[in-house]
């Protein structure tokens, strides 16, 4: 598993915008590809999906905003394929850094039917510490 690991991830989003302001509740299995793996650090490619729960349907609609014009609301549950690009850092025996950047799109997958299935997408960078 030194080039491959495998493991999941909890995550909470806030998605706040003029439109959404909401909580968001996951678990994510997640796969690294690891193709430069040192001692001191590791470059890794990694990609998951799961499942997200929001308190507020997510997303709202965004209509009469132009072209990006919404008129569709999400739901509660949704699904949360991601994929990104990243490096672990570490900063002595019992303390690593992390950060990258990553793609997450949110999706119910047409479950309620595609008039409750707006989808949204996003990119973010992101710094931890384990």
């Amino acid at each position: 598993r030194k080039w491959l690991p495998i493991g999941a991830e909890f995550t909470v989003y806030h998605p706040r915008d003029g439109f959404n302001d909401t909580w968001g509740f996951g678990v994510r299995p997640m796969v690294r590809f690891l193709p430069i793996h040192k001692d001191s650090y590791r470059i890794f490619f990694e990609s998951g999906a799961g499942l997200m729960y929001f308190l507020k349907e997510f997303p709202q609609p965004t209509s009469g905003y132009g072209e990006f014009s919404e008129p569709r609301t999400g739901t509660h549950w949704n699904g949360t394929p991601k994929y990104g690009i990243g490096a672990e850092v570490n900063v002595n025996q019992s303390l690593v850094l992390n950060f990258g950047v990553h793609h997450v799109h949110v999706s119910n997958g047409n479950t309620w039917g595609k008039e409750r299935n707006p989808g949204h997408d996003s990119n973010g960078f992101y710094v931890g510490f384990a």
